[in-house]
Protein backbone atom coordinates (compact mmCIF):
# COMPACT_ATOMS: atom_id res chain seq x y z
CA UNK A 1 0.00 0.00 0.00
CA UNK A 2 1.34 3.56 -0.59
CA UNK A 3 1.89 5.71 2.05
CA UNK A 4 -0.77 8.80 2.63
CA UNK A 5 1.76 11.32 1.27
CA UNK A 6 1.07 9.76 -1.84
CA UNK A 7 -2.62 10.98 -2.57
CA UNK A 8 -2.52 15.02 -3.76
CA UNK A 9 -2.81 17.01 -1.02
CA UNK A 10 -5.58 18.76 -2.48
CA UNK A 11 -7.92 15.74 -2.45
CA UNK A 12 -9.45 14.72 0.96
CA UNK A 13 -12.50 13.59 1.81
CA UNK A 14 -14.76 15.46 4.17
CA UNK A 15 -15.95 14.01 7.78
CA UNK A 16 -19.39 15.60 7.29
CA UNK A 17 -21.35 16.53 4.16
CA UNK A 18 -24.73 17.05 6.48
CA UNK A 19 -24.42 19.58 8.71
CA UNK A 20 -27.42 22.08 8.20
CA UNK A 21 -26.55 25.83 7.55
CA UNK A 22 -28.49 28.81 9.54
CA UNK A 23 -31.24 29.93 7.58
CA UNK A 24 -29.38 33.61 6.70
CA UNK A 25 -26.74 31.99 5.66
CA UNK A 26 -24.38 34.04 2.93
CA UNK A 27 -23.95 31.44 0.97
CA UNK A 28 -27.87 30.74 0.22
CA UNK A 29 -28.45 34.50 -0.33
CA UNK A 30 -25.95 34.16 -2.79
CA UNK A 31 -28.43 31.39 -4.38
CA UNK A 32 -31.23 33.61 -4.45
CA UNK A 33 -28.49 36.23 -6.53
CA UNK A 34 -27.47 34.33 -8.49
CA UNK A 35 -31.43 33.33 -9.56
CA UNK A 36 -32.80 36.98 -9.30
CA UNK A 37 -29.64 37.93 -12.09
CA UNK A 38 -30.39 35.06 -14.63
CA UNK A 39 -33.41 33.37 -13.75
CA UNK A 40 -36.07 33.62 -16.32
CA UNK A 41 -39.87 31.34 -16.04
CA UNK A 42 -38.58 28.95 -19.00
CA UNK A 43 -40.00 29.60 -22.34
CA UNK A 44 -40.38 27.42 -25.49
CA UNK A 45 -39.00 29.04 -28.83
CA UNK A 46 -41.95 30.83 -31.09
CA UNK A 47 -43.17 27.95 -32.71
CA UNK A 48 -42.24 25.03 -30.61
CA UNK A 49 -45.04 23.06 -29.03
CA UNK A 50 -45.96 22.75 -25.34
CA UNK A 51 -45.54 19.18 -24.26
CA UNK A 52 -48.58 17.53 -24.25
CA UNK A 53 -49.17 17.29 -20.61
CA UNK A 54 -48.31 21.00 -20.05
CA UNK A 55 -51.06 21.85 -22.87
CA UNK A 56 -53.89 19.41 -21.33
CA UNK A 57 -52.79 21.26 -18.06
CA UNK A 58 -53.73 18.42 -15.44
CA UNK A 59 -52.99 20.53 -12.66
CA UNK A 60 -53.95 20.60 -8.73
CA UNK A 61 -55.07 22.88 -6.81
CA UNK A 62 -52.86 24.28 -4.30
CA UNK A 63 -54.73 25.96 -1.17
CA UNK A 64 -53.59 28.27 0.58
CA UNK A 65 -54.81 27.66 3.93
CA UNK A 66 -51.53 25.64 5.42
CA UNK A 67 -53.20 22.72 3.39
CA UNK A 68 -51.01 20.04 1.26
CA UNK A 69 -53.41 18.95 -1.97
CA UNK A 70 -54.23 15.84 0.20
CA UNK A 71 -55.55 17.94 2.55
CA UNK A 72 -52.87 17.13 5.60
CA UNK A 73 -50.65 20.02 7.16
CA UNK A 74 -47.89 20.88 4.90
CA UNK A 75 -44.56 20.14 5.80
CA UNK A 76 -41.60 22.32 5.60
CA UNK A 77 -39.67 21.78 2.93
CA UNK A 78 -35.96 20.62 3.78
CA UNK A 79 -33.21 22.96 2.71
CA UNK A 80 -30.72 22.44 0.71
CA UNK A 81 -27.52 21.42 1.89
CA UNK A 82 -24.64 23.36 0.65
CA UNK A 83 -21.28 21.51 1.41
CA UNK A 84 -18.29 23.69 3.07
CA UNK A 85 -15.30 24.49 1.06
CA UNK A 86 -13.50 21.03 0.23
CA UNK A 87 -10.01 22.45 -0.02
CA UNK A 88 -8.86 25.34 2.08
CA UNK A 89 -6.48 27.56 1.00
CA UNK A 90 -7.75 27.11 -3.18
CA UNK A 91 -9.80 29.93 -4.23
CA UNK A 92 -10.64 28.61 -7.88
CA UNK A 93 -11.37 25.23 -8.96
CA UNK A 94 -11.31 24.59 -12.97
CA UNK A 95 -14.13 22.76 -14.19
CA UNK A 96 -13.62 19.73 -17.14
CA UNK A 97 -14.53 21.03 -20.46
CA UNK A 98 -17.32 18.80 -21.61
CA UNK A 99 -19.22 19.90 -18.29
CA UNK A 100 -18.63 23.56 -18.49
CA UNK A 101 -21.29 25.86 -19.80
CA UNK A 102 -19.28 27.17 -22.95
CA UNK A 103 -17.74 24.19 -23.99
CA UNK A 104 -19.93 20.94 -22.94
CA UNK A 105 -20.47 18.32 -24.86
CA UNK A 106 -24.60 17.58 -25.83
CA UNK A 107 -26.32 14.97 -23.07
CA UNK A 108 -30.06 14.12 -22.96
CA UNK A 109 -31.37 14.71 -19.67
CA UNK A 110 -34.47 11.94 -20.06
CA UNK A 111 -31.76 9.16 -20.42
CA UNK A 112 -30.51 8.31 -16.76
CA UNK A 113 -27.76 5.66 -16.95
CA UNK A 114 -25.09 8.41 -19.01
CA UNK A 115 -21.79 5.25 -19.29
CA UNK A 116 -24.17 3.17 -20.26
CA UNK A 117 -27.04 4.68 -22.49
CA UNK A 118 -27.14 4.03 -26.09
CA UNK A 119 -27.99 7.62 -26.95
CA UNK A 120 -25.37 9.33 -25.08
CA UNK A 121 -22.73 7.20 -25.63
CA UNK A 122 -21.33 8.28 -28.68
CA UNK A 123 -21.01 11.83 -27.48
CA UNK A 124 -18.89 10.58 -24.38
CA UNK A 125 -16.08 7.58 -25.01
CA UNK A 126 -15.49 5.77 -21.40
CA UNK A 127 -11.83 7.99 -21.50
CA UNK A 128 -13.89 11.08 -21.08
CA UNK A 129 -16.31 9.50 -18.51
CA UNK A 130 -13.62 8.53 -16.23
CA UNK A 131 -12.12 11.85 -15.81
CA UNK A 132 -11.95 13.62 -12.72
CA UNK A 133 -15.10 16.18 -12.99
CA UNK A 134 -12.73 19.51 -11.37
CA UNK A 135 -8.68 20.26 -11.04
CA UNK A 136 -8.12 19.90 -8.70
CA UNK A 137 -9.68 17.13 -8.16
CA UNK A 138 -13.10 17.04 -5.39
CA UNK A 139 -14.25 14.45 -3.57
CA UNK A 140 -18.03 15.88 -4.50
CA UNK A 141 -19.09 18.88 -5.27
CA UNK A 142 -22.51 20.32 -4.93
CA UNK A 143 -25.31 21.52 -7.76
CA UNK A 144 -27.97 23.84 -7.61
CA UNK A 145 -30.52 25.28 -10.45
CA UNK A 146 -33.14 27.68 -10.11
CA UNK A 147 -35.80 25.87 -11.30
CA UNK A 148 -35.29 22.69 -8.48
CA UNK A 149 -35.86 23.55 -4.64
CA UNK A 150 -33.31 20.20 -4.19
CA UNK A 151 -29.79 20.88 -4.34
CA UNK A 152 -27.54 17.46 -5.86
CA UNK A 153 -24.89 16.00 -4.22
CA UNK A 154 -22.12 14.33 -6.44
CA UNK A 155 -19.81 11.94 -4.24
CA UNK A 156 -16.44 10.98 -5.46
CA UNK A 157 -16.74 7.19 -7.64
CA UNK A 158 -13.63 7.17 -9.37
CA UNK A 159 -9.80 7.17 -8.12
CA UNK A 160 -6.34 9.29 -9.40
CA UNK A 161 -2.93 7.49 -9.60
CA UNK A 162 -1.71 6.72 -6.62
CA UNK A 163 -4.36 7.60 -3.79
CA UNK A 164 -7.09 5.40 -2.46
CA UNK A 165 -9.48 8.60 -1.85
CA UNK A 166 -12.69 8.61 -4.88
CA UNK A 167 -12.89 11.81 -5.99
CA UNK A 168 -15.91 13.09 -8.52
CA UNK A 169 -15.77 12.25 -12.40
CA UNK A 170 -18.18 13.74 -15.72
CA UNK A 171 -19.20 10.26 -15.37
CA UNK A 172 -20.34 10.83 -11.88
CA UNK A 173 -21.25 14.66 -12.86
CA UNK A 174 -24.06 13.52 -15.66
CA UNK A 175 -25.32 10.62 -13.77
CA UNK A 176 -25.83 12.07 -10.84
CA UNK A 177 -27.65 14.91 -13.21
CA UNK A 178 -29.73 12.60 -14.61
CA UNK A 179 -31.04 10.27 -12.27
CA UNK A 180 -32.16 12.86 -10.09
CA UNK A 181 -34.00 14.62 -12.60
CA UNK A 182 -35.88 11.42 -13.18
CA UNK A 183 -37.01 11.44 -9.64
CA UNK A 184 -40.91 11.92 -9.24
CA UNK A 185 -42.69 14.98 -7.94
CA UNK A 186 -45.87 14.52 -5.87
CA UNK A 187 -49.20 16.98 -5.30
CA UNK A 188 -47.54 17.60 -2.11
CA UNK A 189 -44.15 18.90 -3.52
CA UNK A 190 -45.64 20.81 -5.99
CA UNK A 191 -47.60 23.27 -3.56
CA UNK A 192 -44.95 23.47 -0.98
CA UNK A 193 -41.50 23.72 -3.26
CA UNK A 194 -39.67 26.50 -1.73
CA UNK A 195 -36.39 28.18 -2.09
CA UNK A 196 -34.75 30.12 0.11
CA UNK A 197 -34.19 33.86 -0.84
CA UNK A 198 -32.85 36.48 1.50
CA UNK A 199 -33.27 34.61 4.45
CA UNK A 200 -37.31 33.88 3.87
CA UNK A 201 -38.85 30.50 2.30
CA UNK A 202 -40.36 31.85 -0.94
CA UNK A 203 -42.37 29.46 -3.07
CA UNK A 204 -41.28 28.92 -6.44
CA UNK A 205 -44.05 28.52 -9.45
CA UNK A 206 -43.02 27.60 -12.78
CA UNK A 207 -44.63 29.83 -15.63
CA UNK A 208 -46.47 27.50 -18.38
CA UNK A 209 -45.84 24.48 -16.27
CA UNK A 210 -49.18 22.40 -14.79
CA UNK A 211 -48.80 19.66 -12.63
CA UNK A 212 -49.76 16.24 -14.14
CA UNK A 213 -49.35 12.55 -12.71
CA UNK A 214 -45.99 11.36 -13.62
CA UNK A 215 -44.47 14.08 -13.18
CA UNK A 216 -40.84 14.26 -12.74
CA UNK A 217 -38.15 16.95 -11.41
CA UNK A 218 -37.17 17.60 -15.45
CA UNK A 219 -40.73 18.81 -16.26
CA UNK A 220 -39.23 21.76 -14.34
CA UNK A 221 -37.44 23.13 -16.65
CA UNK A 222 -40.75 23.43 -18.54
CA UNK A 223 -40.00 21.56 -21.52
CA UNK A 224 -35.92 21.83 -21.54
CA UNK A 225 -34.13 18.46 -21.75
CA UNK A 226 -30.53 18.73 -22.99
CA UNK A 227 -27.83 19.43 -20.39
CA UNK A 228 -26.70 22.60 -21.36
CA UNK A 229 -23.37 22.57 -18.64
CA UNK A 230 -22.61 23.70 -15.67
CA UNK A 231 -21.81 27.75 -14.74
CA UNK A 232 -19.71 28.93 -11.12
CA UNK A 233 -22.00 29.58 -8.38
CA UNK A 234 -21.12 33.03 -6.13
CA UNK A 235 -21.58 30.18 -3.19
CA UNK A 236 -18.36 28.54 -3.26
CA UNK A 237 -15.76 26.67 -5.98
CA UNK A 238 -17.81 23.18 -5.26
CA UNK A 239 -21.43 24.36 -5.60
CA UNK A 240 -21.85 24.46 -9.44
CA UNK A 241 -25.36 26.09 -11.60
CA UNK A 242 -27.20 23.04 -13.42
CA UNK A 243 -28.32 24.82 -17.11
CA UNK A 244 -30.72 23.46 -19.28
CA UNK A 245 -31.50 23.94 -23.38
CA UNK A 246 -34.16 22.92 -25.78
CA UNK A 247 -33.53 19.71 -27.82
Amino acid sequence: MKPASSCPSTVRVPQSTTAALPKSDARWEARARTCERGASAPQAPAGRPQPEAQRAGHGVLCPASGLSAAGTPSLRRVRPVALPPLIPGVASVILHPALARQTHLPLDLRVAAVPTAASNAAQWPRLLLSAPATSPALPSLTIISCDLPWAITVHGSGSIARCVAAVVTVAGVLGAISGALQLPVDADQWCNMTVTQGGKDTLIRHAGVAYHRGMTRLDLFGGKTTFGGLSASDMGSDIWVLEADWA
